[in-house]
């Protein structure tokens, strides 16, 4: 393997490398927990204070066995009330609704993936312009 090929390589796995910490360290850095994990992780207390639209997205996209054998449904239930300042008052079904529930995870890790997809073709496509004369294996 010539000069510029072993760099192109070794600076793709490079580049690799950078993208995987950044986005494994991006959520391990203080990324506060959504309600839903925060419950779960501290067995039904919440720890920390959330907005009406973050208890609203996590009792949506809470699942059925979740709802059923933990005390989470009714403690987001109960925070919502209070945020809203209606406890007592029925607020209505918030286990339906088309919200995507993605977060700002989800928009890294496709932009994660795009960059990645994006990185491997370009590499894929200079080794292949510089094979493609002599059709050999270097």
């Amino acid at each position: 393997m010539n000069r510029p090929r072993l760099a192109l390589a070794a600076l793709s796995v490079a580049l690799l490398l950078v993208l995987a910490v950044s986005v494994g360290s991006a959520g391990a850095l203080g990324a506060p927990l959504s309600p839903l994990a925060d419950c779960q992780k501290h067995q039904g207390t919440l720890t920390h204070t959330y907005s009406a639209a973050q208890l609203e997205r996590a009792l949506r996209s809470m699942s059925p066995s979740v709802r059923e054998y933990t005390t989470c449904n009714g403690t987001l239930q109960d925070q919502l009330d209070k945020v809203l300042g209606t406890a007592g008052t029925p607020v209505g079904n918030l286990t339906t609704g088309s919200g995507s529930g993605g977060g700002s995870g989800t928009v890294i890790l496709v932009i994660v993936l795009v960059l990645v997809v994006l990185g491997g073709a370009g590499t894929a496509a200079v080794a292949w312009r510089r094979n493609r004369g002599d059709g050999s294996a270097a």
